[in-house]
C-alpha cells in the first residue's frame, strides 16, 4: 500500500497507459507520452496512407518519453515490440505488456520509410493531495489483481466510507491532476467532509490485471465490485456499519447484485437502467437522435433497424454476424449507432446477452439497504422509467419494510440533474 502526499508539477497531460501484471506490488503504468488517433480516411489521404492500419501521432508531449526517443506528429505506429498494431485495441493490448521503467520498440512510417524508435517508458504520475491522503492499493478478483485507489481524510478513524460503482466505459478512474472529472469532484468533496471512498479499475484497465476490457463479463464485473466492497469493509479506518455504495451508469445498474448479502448503511444510484437492453437501447438513441434534429421519419426508420438488432442479438441469442448476413440492411445503422463486428456499445454481445437473462429490475427487490435512486430530466441517456421501477421494486422487496423509522418510496419530479426519485429512505 502507497500513500500519495505531495502533488508533482511535471505532469503529462495526454499518455498512453501501460501496465503488466508481475510478482510483488501491483505495477504501474506506463507512459508514452503521445496523442493518437485511428487512421481516418482523411488522415490515409493527408499522409499518403495505403492502408488504414496502424496509429496515428497527432502530438507529442513535451519532456516526455516519445520525445526522447525522437518520435513526432505525422508518424503511424504500425508495430509494438514488433507485433502488428493494426488498430487502437490491438495496440492497447500490445501495450498492456509493458509498465513504467519497461523498454519499448516502436515500428513507425514516417514520410514512407519504415523506422524504429526505442524508449524507456516512464510511470504515470500519481493522484495526491495537501488535504486528505490518497492511497494505492489492489484487491484479488480471482486469478487477478485489480488497482484500487482510496482516499481517505488525514488520521481518519472508524470513518463512513463510499464505493465507486462507475459507469462501464473500459477507462481507468486514477484522475488527472489537472482533469474536471465529475467523479473527481465528488469523492475528494466526501474525502474533505470526512468519508473514506475507494474505485476499482476493472479488469483489463489502467494498472489492473486481466483483459481485454472489451471482453469482460457481468460476472467479472460485479466479482471486481464485490471485492473491493469487501476490502474496503476490512480497512482498519472504517466504520464498517456505515458503509455506502453510489452507483453511475452500467456500474450503477449492477449496484444491487454487488450488495447482495452484504452489510450496508445505503446505496445511491443516478442515471442508471433496470429493464432489459433490447428496450433501454433503442430508447436512448431516440433521445439521441431527437437531440441532433433528425427528421421523425429517419428517427423511425433507425429506431426500427435498431430494435430488429437488438431483438435478434439479446434476445434470440443470434450473432451480429449471422443477424447481417440475414438482414444485411441493418448493418450500416447498426454500426454507426452501436459500433461494429462483435463489439456493441464497447463491449462483447455476449455481455448484454447475459445481462438480458439476469433480471436486473428483479436483482432491486433483494436489497435490504435504504436506497436513493436519481434521475434528472437532463438526462437524454436514461429514462425515468428505468429509475420508477428500480424504486417500486426495492420497495416491494426486503428493503421496502419500515425498519427503524425509515419509510419506503417516494417519488419526486426532477428538475435537471437536482431532482429524482427516492425509495427506502435512510441516513445517505
Amino acid at each position: 500500500m502507497l500513500v500519495s502526499r505531495a502533488l508533482p508539477r511535471q505532469l503529462l497531460l495526454i499518455s498512453i497507459l501501460v501496465s503488466v501484471a508481475g510478482a510483488g506490488e501491483l505495477k504501474r503504468r506506463g507512459l508514452i507520452g503521445i496523442r493518437l488517433s485511428p487512421v481516418t480516411d482523411q488522415l490515409a489521404e493527408q499522409l499518403s496512407l495505403a492502408s488504414r492500419d496502424g496509429i496515428v501521432v497527432l502530438s507529442v508531449i513535451e519532456g516526455s518519453a516519445a520525445e526522447q526517443a525522437g518520435l513526432q506528429a505525422n508518424d503511424v505506429v504500425i508495430k509494438v515490440g514488433g507485433e502488428p498494431a493494426p488498430d487502437f485495441n490491438r495496440f492497447g493490448a500490445l501495450l498492456r505488456g509493458y509498465g513504467g521503467g519497461d523498454a519499448v520498440t516502436l515500428t513507425l512510417l514516417r514520410a514512407g520509410e519504415t523506422i524504429d524508435k526505442r524508449l524507456t517508458l516512464g510511470e504515470r504520475p500519481r493522484e495526491s493531495s495537501d488535504e486528505f491522503d490518497v492511497v494505492y492499493d489492489e484487491v484479488l478478483c480471482g486469478a487477478h489483481r485489480l488497482r484500487t485507489i482510496l482516499t481517505r481524510p488525514k488520521d481518519a478513524a472508524a470513518a463512513p466510507a463510499v464505493l465507486l460503482l462507475p459507469s462501464l466505459n473500459n477507462q481507468t478512474l486514477e484522475f488527472q491532476p489537472q482533469g474536471a472529472h465529475p467523479f473527481k469532484f465528488l469523492l475528494y468533496e466526501l474525502t474533505k467532509a470526512g468519508f473514506v471512498t475507494l474505485r476499482v479499475d476493472l479488469p483489463g484497465v489502467g494498472d489492473s490485471e486481466g483483459g481485454p476490457a472489451q471482453d469482460a463479463t457481468v460476472a467479472d464485473h460485479v466479482r471486481a465490485f464485490r471485492s473491493a466492497l469487501d476490502t474496503l469493509r476490512e480497512y482498519p479506518f472504517v466504520d464498517r456499519k456505515r458503509v455506502f455504495l453510489f452507483g453511475h451508469g452500467g456500474g450503477g445498474a449492477l449496484a444491487a447484485l454487488t450488495a447482495e448479502g452484504a452489510p450496508l448503511a445505503g446505496v445511491a444510484v443516478y442515471g442508471v437502467f433496470a429493464r432489459p437492453p433490447a428496450e433501454f437501447f433503442p430508447e436512448a438513441l431516440v433521445r439521441t437522435w431527437k437531440l441532433a434534429a433528425y427528421e421523425d421519419d429517419e428517427i423511425e426508420r433507425r429506431a426500427a433497424a435498431v430494435r430488429k438488432f437488438v431483438a435478434a442479438c439479446f434476445g434470440e441469442k443470434r450473432t451480429p454476424a449471422a443477424i447481417f448476413e440475414a438482414q444485411p440492411e441493418l448493418r450500416e445503422i447498426v454500426a454507426e449507432s452501436l459500433g461494429v463486428g462483435d463489439y456493441i456499445s464497447g463491449r462483447h454481445y455476449l455481455y448484454w446477452q447475459d445481462l438480458t437473462d439476469l433480471n436486473l429490475a428483479g436483482s432491486w427487490k433483494k436489497l435490504a439497504a435504504p436506497t436513493l435512486v436519481l434521475w434528472g430530466e437532463a438526462d437524454f441517456n436514461t429514462s425515468r422509467e428505468d429509475h420508477e421501477l428500480i424504486a417500486r421494486m426495492v420497495k416491494a422487496g426486503v428493503g421496502g419494510a419500515p425498519a427503524n423509522g425509515r419509510t419506503g418510496a417516494a417519488a419526486v419530479r426532477g428538475s435537471g440533474v437536482g431532482g429524482g426519485v427516492g425509495a427506502g429512505q435512510g441516513p445517505a
